[in-house]
């Protein structure tokens, strides 16, 4: 069975795209689209997702692009649902060498712009992901390569009310922020937003900000074959978690090399049994742990470093 094809009902007509004109027509109703060739997103707007949406990258590359660099900066390549349509997205690769991808052309490179009078260096970054209220985007397999958060928006955005990110499979690698946004991968800045990861990789990533994931009043779920490893942050380590963020971490997770601050950048592999870190509202108070649940020292001292900060690498 290909990757991230368990759950795709047999009797599914997949309808085939090329271009990006094929790509943004399936924005209402429900399609299941496989790529049949590499192509290049050049118009400079959103790929809009008010349906629901499985694509398959079958192994070739969609690549945002365009004529001038700057036109992208600070948008999403896509954005699932508006704050009055609920709308899912899931992204799979079918081919057996997973080398299938979504990537942003310009990371890093700079461009020029006026602004009150004077010449100001910009640096490109796009996101991937966006989600408005009530909808949700899963990732069964493939890459999500190269892409940067923003001002506004982290590589996967939850910013909006209830959405949920299901990490299934794949990988999201080799992406950047500026020094002061958080949350580099998964960026959750709005309440009742769901993060489960429960296979997949998160590496390479590198913020200045608070966290490789960023979560506030969210519940982060990391479990299963899940692994975070080898990135880098400037306040975290892997996560920042703040107000009444509930992160549970369980099965066979990997979370290693990862570095931050005060870098007793803990590895850490979950084992089977249960471990849940719930940092309290207070900044004062201490991660609360019974005698029957106490996590082994590694987790405790990340549990015991969120008492300021809330970091947990």
């Amino acid at each position: 069975m290909t990757a991230g094809a368990e759950d795709i009902p047999n009797d599914v007509t997949w309808e085939e795209i090329s271009s990006e004109s094929q790509l943004r027509a399936l924005e209402y109703g429900t399609h299941y689209a496989k790529v049949t060739q590499s192509f290049e997103v050049s118009t400079p707007s959103n790929i809009f997702v008010y349906g629901d949406l499985t694509l398959d990258l079958n192994g070739c590359t969609i690549t945002l692009k365009s004529k001038n660099k700057e036109e992208f900066n600070g948008y999403a390549m896509f954005v699932v649902g508006d704050d009055t349509n609920k709308a899912s997205f899931t992204l799979m690769d079918s081919s057996p060498a997973q080398t299938g991808k979504l990537t942003f052309a310009y990371l890093g490179d700079t461009y020029q712009e006026e602004e009150n009078g004077q010449t100001v260096t910009k640096t490109c970054r796009a996101g991937a992901v966006s989600m408005k209220k009530g909808s949700a985007f899963t990732m069964k397999s493939g890459t999500i390569d190269r892409f940067g958060g923003t001002y506004t928006l982290s590589v996967i955005n939850l910013g909006r009310p209830n959405t949920t990110f299901n990490m299934e499979g794949g990988v999201i690698q080799n992406c950047t922020t500026p020094n002061d946004l958080g949350g580099i991968a998964v960026g959750i800045t709005s309440s009742g937003n769901t993060f489960n990861m429960t296979g997949g990789e998160i590496k390479n990533c590198e913020t200045g900000g608070s966290g490789v994931i960023y979560a506030s009043n969210a519940t982060v779920h990391i479990g299963g074959n899940a692994k975070i490893t080898n990135n880098k942050s400037g306040n975290g380590g892997a996560f920042y978690v703040k107000n009444d963020t509930r992160l549970t971490i369980d099965g066979n997770a990997v979370i290693e090399g990862n570095e931050g601050p005060e870098t007793a950048a803990r590895s850490m592999r979950a084992s089977a049994r249960r471990k849940r870190i719930s940092p309290p509202p207070s900044r004062s108070a201490a991660a609360p742990r019974s005698a029957a649940t106490k996590p082994p020292e590694r987790i405790a001292m990340a549990a015991r470093s969120m008492r300021r900060t809330r970091p947990l690498r």
